[in-house]
């Protein structure tokens, strides 16, 4: 993984559509090899975009509404 925001940002969206639908936040910072602070600040940026959002019951990030408009234009998009 590359050391900018942006790929680490990157990085964090790959773990949720490649690996594992929900993660918390310890458990994914191990996952990318992340400080949990670093990653929690990602995680917040992610999910005022709602790029992601929290389960508030597990207190576990899953994709957000936003991914899913997103994935569904592209899609759209690239069967026409």
């Amino acid at each position: 993984m590359n050391n900018n925001s942006i790929s680490k940002a990157f990085a964090v969206l790959r773990a949720f559509i490649d690996e594992q639908p929900q993660w918390g936040v310890n458990e994914l910072a191990r996952y990318l090899r992340l400080p949990p602070s670093t990653l929690h600040r990602i995680l917040t940026i992610l999910r005022d975009e709602n790029l992601l959002t929290v389960d508030e019951q597990t207190k576990r990030y899953k994709i957000g509404t936003e991914m899913i408009r997103l994935s569904t234009n592209y899609k759209k998009n690239i069967d026409r």
